[in-house]
């Protein structure tokens, strides 16, 4: 017969055929239909059809084949006898055809033939299949007999049929009687036919040139459904229907099939195939279509199989998807601790040792097994082993430490190891392969920092995994930092029930440990990430406080000794530069200890004198630490004399910062009333001013902040007079105000010394219970105030601000000299602050003296301005700052709120706007103290 030339041609002769077919069948002209059936069965002889193009055309003709078999089966025996029949069909002239023919004859014989005659039957289909070794037309043949064949074959075999004027009458025998004998016939007839397929698609590969190969592989994949759906058959008739849900149930007959028979014979064909493609599609077919407590039962010969595949074989691929069924039966069945316990004790196998096993195997056996593959393989071990035992972090930490030596045997240069940077990510995070969540996804957030808390402290080898990647900082920093922010996202967003614990100082040390690449992580491009570690500081101090029930750290003293660990840590034997960033945490901590310490000294009495030395022994760490960050910064300093200006800048703020870490310290020594401290802290915070601090601005604010914090203190000065001769607190404000005295500019050195004069003159501070105007006495006798010295300070500005030739700025320092004095005049008596009436109205007419100079500049100023210019600029209103800058304020019609968002004027002003900053300061002034004269008659003797 001549084959269709074209695809479309040969669909039309198969639809033709059947029309005609169907036609002859509805005469009951049965051997015309069979010789149409012929004819267009021919078409599946041609081979130059692909596998969809042949599987197309195998699905007209199967539909046609099944009209035939409904007919054959309805006029048996009155018009034909299918015995006869499957005679005669096999001396049909092609093997294609008459195969087809045979086996759609045989199978509806099957329909009225039981026991040996049925098995018979179908023993002869299965090995005339033998006569087709085609790779395309075998597979096919093969598929259309386990397709005509799967009724009879997962139905019940113990059916009894009884044949009455054409009607059956099926009498059901209960499952437990069933015939062992025929399941395990026709698990054999199904396994025979699979082994054939096999071996078929195996020998597909090497159909056509070479050249093709690709080609004949893409082929190869879209067949194997048809390899598939033979194991899924297999699966069907062994299936249990009882209730099978409890893993140590007693093995059934299905399973001892499963066991005995099939599984081998198909480890043995996926052995013996070599074949990569059908090793891998097939060990997951398997691992898919099986009951899962099957692969329970049957996962020491799973995994031995997979040792002796084909060393192109993903193997990691095949586990990860047996592991899978594992993990999702353990969480489908809900099975409890119990459970499983039950399971190992009752002959079950230990999931986490078949494994642990299995690696070792592995391991031994193939030395050419890839790194990669073994860290996907461990990824997956540790979460069925999580999922199976959730408490048992030992199994953790065999599997890191089997990765660690691992891992130091197999030396890999710079290439294979970024390859293994997201393999490592994912695998030392816990993060899941499949959905990208973590380990824990069937918990809340508030449980991720207990799990990684409790892998850190119970798997040191996991410890050592990361410690060994210091070749690859990158992703080691990326791994530690992933799981420092569980810890902080834990701090934040979880109840105090649910926070992990901190047990002892061995605990701490593992913390610690896993927590120090990230301590001494330098990072070239900036942003080290240190605040990690300042926040993980902070919450291993609040973990100790809040989890009172831990006799370990229950009292300051051991707390204070976990502190010191971390500080010695962070300092990492004075060689760590980052302590610039985390010293201020520990400084933090360090005052948190002093007040509870304080808190205790005033509920215990009876142990006043250890808790005082206490406290002072922690102010001694604390001097420590702002010692340690002074010297970097000045060893920062030397090393970069030639750096450049950003480098210059940022040491500057740390100087800056070290210097008001020491005044905050002394301010809370003065608050706990520890004087001598106190002087201490001031002392040095006026040592990393003078030694360290040489840039004019930051100067000037250093002093100003210096002057609020000893404006606020108590403890220096003694009670009377005549202890204050010779107290720190004088000793304290003469340096402040010298120091202020000799800013390089002159207009700083006036504003420092005016402010200086406020250490002279000591204000209540309302927050711990001061109150100037009480009715018993004069309350203000234990305030450090002495008038003379206030006087020398305003007068000492005075004469600065007059020296100055910038006529504009000279007016403006004395119109904010005028608001001083008005300041001490309204606050105090005037033999007192020694700022009389008459020192104000010399001020005011030596103001009024200057601003007439200032008018004259102004009517001589030659700028050249547009008339809309010129209101533009009267319409504005600047202000100078307190450190000298120019601020243009909102027109007065604006909101006032609009003032809080003034802009700094970086350009430089006209003349005319110089001037009236001065001017206008100085006429609010005066419009004050004429308001203050109805409140206050001294006010009446200040001439404007």
């Amino acid at each position: 017969m001549v084959y269709a030339d074209t695809f479309d041609h040969a669909r039309s002769n198969i639809k033709q055929n059947s029309i005609l077919m169907k036609r002859q069948l509805d005469k009951f002209q049965l051997m015309e239909a069979l010789k149409f059936t012929s004819n267009m069965l021919q078409e599946l002889r041609n081979p130059h059809w692909s596998p969809k193009q042949y599987y197309e055309l195998y699905i007209l003709i199967f539909d046609s084949l099944t009209i035939l078999s409904e007919y054959l089966i309805e006029n048996h025996p009155k018009r034909h006898h299918l015995a006869d029949l499957y005679e005669l069909v096999q001396y049909a002239g092609n093997v294609i055809p008459r195969l087809y023919l045979m086996i759609t004859v045989g199978t509806c014989y099957l329909h009225f033939e039981t026991g040996t005659t049925r098995q018979e039957i179908l023993k002869d289909m299965i090995e005339m299949a033998r006569g087709v070794q085609n790779p395309i037309r075998g597979l096919f043949i093969r598929y259309f007999i386990s397709q005509r064949t799967k009724e009879f074959l997962i139905e019940d075999e113990t059916l009894t049929k009884k044949q009455n004027n054409n009607e059956e009458d099926v009498n059901v025998i209960s499952t437990n009687e069933r015939d062992l004998e025929t399941i395990k016939f026709n698990c054999q007839f199904i396994l025979n036919n699979f082994i054939e397929m096999n071996k078929l698609w195996v020998r597909l590969q090497y159909q056509g040139p070479l050249k093709e190969r690709d080609q004949r592989t893409k082929e190869r994949k879209e067949l194997q459904i048809l390899i598939g759906s033979q194991l899924v058959r297999l699966s069907q008739i062994i299936e249990d229907d009882e209730d099978v849900s409890e893993i140590g149930q007693n093995d059934n007959k299905y399973f001892q099939i499963y066991s005995q028979e099939i599984l081998p014979a198909l480890l043995e064909q996926i052995i013996q195939c070599k074949d990569t493609i059908c090793q891998e599609y097939l060990f997951d077919i398997i691992c898919q279509v099986f009951p899962d407590h099957y692969h329970f039962k049957t996962l020491d010969q799973l995994l031995n199989t997979t040792i002796y595949l084909n060393p192109k074989v993903h193997i990691n691929k095949l586990i990860i998807t047996l592991i899978h069924r594992l993990t999702d039966y353990v969480n489908r069945q809900g099975l409890t601790t119990k459970d499983k316990d039950n399971n190992d004790d009752n002959g079950g196998n230990d999931i986490f040792e078949t494994f642990w096993k299995y690696i070792n195997d592995i391991k031994k056996e193939r030395h050419d097994f890839p790194l990669d593959q073994f860290i996907l393989l461990i990824q997956d071990i540790i979460h069925l082993s999580l999922s199976w035992y959730n408490q048992r972090f030992d199994h953790v930490e065999s599997l890191f430490q089997f990765l660690f030596e691992t891992f130091k045997e197999q030396k890999l240069n710079s290439t294979e190891m970024e390859y293994l940077d997201p393999l490592l990510l994912q695998l030392l995070t816990f993060a899941h392969e499949n959905d990208g969540n973590d380990i824990e996804t069937n918990k809340t957030i508030e449980h991720y920092a207990n799990f990684y808390y409790q892998v850190i402290i119970k798997c040191p080898s996991f410890t050592k995994v990361i410690l060994a990647l210091n070749t690859r900082k990158a992703i080691q920093i990326k791994i530690i930092t992933t799981i420092v922010n569980k810890f902080i996202i834990h701090e934040l967003f979880t109840e105090e029930k649910e926070y992990w614990i901190l047990n002892s100082k061995v605990e701490l040390e593992k913390l610690l440990e896993f927590l120090q690449p990230l301590i001494n992580y330098q990072n070239p491009n900036g942003g080290n990430g240190q605040e990690s570690v300042a926040k993980m500081c902070h919450i291993i101090y609040n973990n100790m406080v809040r989890n009172k029930k831990i006799t370990s750290f229950k009292t300051i003293e051991n707390q204070l000794e976990v502190v010191l660990s971390l500080k010695n840590r962070l300092n990492n034997n004075n060689g760590n530069p980052n302590t610039i960033i985390t010293y201020p945490t520990i400084i933090t901590i360090f005052w948190k200890l002093i007040r509870t310490a304080n808190y205790l000294k005033s509920k215990l009495t009876k142990r006043q004198d250890y808790y005082h030395n206490l406290i002072k022994q922690i102010f001694k760490y604390v001097s420590r630490c702002n010692s340690d960050l002074f010297d970097f910064v000045n060893l920062n300093n030397v090393d970069n004399e030639a750096s450049d200006v950003v480098d210059m800048d940022t040491n500057i703020k740390m100087t800056d910062f070290i210097f008001k870490l020491n005044l905050t310290n002394a301010s809370l020594a003065d608050q706990l009333g520890y004087n001598e401290i106190a002087y201490d802290f001031f002392s040095q915070a006026f040592t990393v001013f003078e030694e360290s601090l040489s840039d004019s601005k930051t100067q000037f604010q250093a002093l100003n902040y210096m002057t609020q914090c000893l404006q606020k203190t108590r403890s220096l000065y003694g009670e009377n007079e005549e202890e204050n001769k010779d107290n720190y607190y004088d000793s304290l404000i003469v340096r402040c105000t010298l120091h202020g005295s000799k800013l390089l500019k002159k207009q700083d050195q006036c504003r420092s010394v005016y402010l200086c004069s406020h250490l002279w003159w000591a204000t209540e501070i309302n927050s711990i219970g001061e109150d100037e105007e009480v009715e018993d006495g004069d309350s203000t006798q234990h305030f450090y105030r002495n008038g003379r010295r206030l006087l020398e300070c305003l007068q000492r500005s005075l004469r600065t601000a007059d020296s100055i030739m910038d006529n504009v700025q000279s007016c403006e320092l004395m119109v904010e000299l005028l608001n001083r004095c008005l300041y001490y005049f309204a606050r105090g008596e005037e033999y007192e602050t020694r700022v009389t009436a008459n020192y104000i109205n010399g001020l005011i007419e030596l103001i009024k003296t200057n601003l007439k100079s200032l008018s004259l500049e102004e009517i001589n100023d030659l700028t050249i301005t547009e008339p809309n210019e010129q209101k533009e600029i009267l319409s504005n209103e600047y202000v100078t700052g307190l450190d000298g800058t120019y601020w243009k304020l909102p027109s007065k019609e604006s909101s006032p709120a609009i003032i809080s968002i003034a802009q700094l004027v970086k350009s430089k002003l006209s003349i005319r706007d110089m001037i009236s900053i001065p001017t206008d300061h100085f006429n609010r002034t005066c419009d004050y103290i004429l308001t203050q004269r109805s409140l206050d008659a001294r006010f009446q003797n200040i001439v404007v």
